[in-house]
């Protein structure tokens, strides 16, 4: 059985624009976070649903522990977004390679997006 060495993502993300602004056909939201030494990567999701129900849910794999912000993009018209960040490290086991996921940092919601 493996175990992480961090149990809770070190640190808050930070949403930039508070109100996300719609620029023509695009809305989106700059998310930054503290960098984790730890992981190997991110995994970043964001939902209209304040629980990430699977259908509302979208997850972006961030492969290098370098990079700091995301933009969100293509966000809806009058909706508010659910946005939350988790760390992972790769190990084999029985000569597989397998995702080691850290929990989930707090949630962190966007204004409503609107038109500018």
């Amino acid at each position: 059985m493996y175990y992480l060495i961090w149990e809770r993502f070190p640190g808050e993300i930070t949403l930039h624009n508070p109100v996300v602004d719609m620029d023509a056909m695009c809305a989106w939201q700059k998310v930054t976070w503290k960098k984790d030494t730890k992981g190997a990567g991110y995994e970043l999701q964001y939902s209209t649903t304040k629980n990430f129900v699977k259908k509302s849910t979208i997850t972006v794999n961030i492969s290098k522990n370098k990079t700091t912000s995301y933009k969100v993009r293509k966000l809806a018209k009058g909706k508010k977004y659910y946005i939350r960040i988790r760390t992972y490290q790769n190990v084999k086991v029985n000569g597989k390679a397998k995702k080691l996921y850290g929990d989930w940092s707090a949630v962190k919601q966007s204004g409503k997006v609107r038109k500018k």
